[in-house]
C-alpha cells in the first residue's frame, strides 16, 4: 500500500486491524496463528519489490500502532510514517498468516484503518 500525503501539513499515521465479517466473526487477531486466531503483519519498506520475510514484526491489532521507529518501535523497514511531510510517500507491506484451524467455513472480512494525525 503507497500512502501519500496530500495535506499541506506533516502527518503521522497510525494503524489498527480488525475483523468485521457481518455478524460476527470467530476469528481473531493475534500476535501468534492457532485455533481461529490469525496474524496481520505491517513494515515500512522500499522499493517494488517485497521486503523479506525477517523484516515483519510488527502485528497489527485491534490496538492502534503509530508509526515510528527506534527504541520500542512499531515498525522496521527503510521508511517510517512519522511526520510524513506534505507530497512525500511511503510503501506499507502486509503479511498475512491463517489460522492454524476454522471453526468457520464462510468468508471472513478484516478492516484495516490508517489515520492520519498531525505530530
Amino acid at each position: 500500500m503507497v500512502v501519500t500525503n496530500v495535506g499541506n501539513w506533516p502527518a503521522t499515521l497510525i494503524l489498527s486491524a480488525s475483523t468485521a465479517t457481518a455478524g460476527g466473526s470467530p476469528w481473531a487477531l493475534s500476535t501468534a496463528i492457532g485455533v481461529d486466531t490469525v496474524t496481520l503483519q505491517g513494515v515500512w519498506y522500499a522499493g517494488m519489490v517485497g521486503p523479506p520475510p525477517a523484516s515483519f514484526n510488527t502485528y497489527l491489532t485491534t490496538v492502534p500502532r503509530i508509526s515510528q521507529t527506534g527504541a520500542g518501535n512499531n515498525y522496521v523497514g527503510t521508511q517510517n510514517g512519522v511526520q510524513l511531510a506534505p507530497g512525500a510517500n511511503i510503501t506499507l507491506w502486509f503479511r498475512f498468516f491463517l489460522p492454524t484451524t476454522s471453526s468457520t467455513v464462510g468468508p471472513e472480512t478484516f478492516q484495516l484503518t490508517s489515520q492520519p494525525v498531525y505530530p
